[in-house]
């Protein structure tokens, strides 16, 4: 396995080993890592501290297995996020779909409305139209009427007259 970039760990080289475990250990005790690592790897040494390779080996596989689930926790809410946008873009159109039909169901009831209501206001003009028509129907019906009953009182008075001079004559 390779060890990651930047990761420094000092390790004893136990071919190399002379003398105390507190001297400091040179350049090719350390694996590639940055200076923090260095700076641990030698506080071990002046410590006292030796790891062997195993352990250091176990330690570097349990960092990058940490590091490879950090990165997939990152990739999945990465992708958690992604799908809520997503739900909530989805949901935000079906709201504006819904509201838009709600409003469009409500215009075509008011136009059919105003539509009757016009209908209504045209057939009501009609039947004005209408009724002042047989109003002016029936005033000259009346005039006739008063025409005509003039006639029938002279007729009658004529008849009246007529009978009377026949009863008398």
């Amino acid at each position: 396995m390779t060890e990651p970039e930047g990761l420094v760990i000092g390790v004893l080289d136990t071919s190399r080993q002379e003398g105390s475990s507190t001297s400091r250990p040179t350049d090719d005790t350390y694996l590639l890592a940055d200076e923090r690592g260095k700076d641990v790897a030698e506080e071990g040494y002046k410590m006292g501290s030796v790891v062997d390779a195993g352990e250091l080996k176990m330690v570097v596989e349990r960092f990058i297995q940490l590091e490879l689930q950090t990165v997939i926790l990152e990739i999945e809410s990465s992708q958690r996020e992604e799908r809520h946008r997503k739900n909530f873009i989805r949901l935000k159109n079906k709201y504006f779909d819904y509201r838009r039909n709600v409003l469009d169901g409500t215009l075509r009831s008011k136009e059919e409305e105003l539509n009757v209501s016009k209908g209504v206001e045209a057939q009501c003009s009609d039947l004005q139209a209408q009724v002042v028509e047989l109003r002016r129907r029936l005033e000259e019906c009346q005039l006739q009427l008063e025409g005509l009953n003039g006639k029938v009182v002279e007729k009658q008075s004529d008849l009246e007259k007529a009978e009377s001079l026949r009863l008398d004559g």
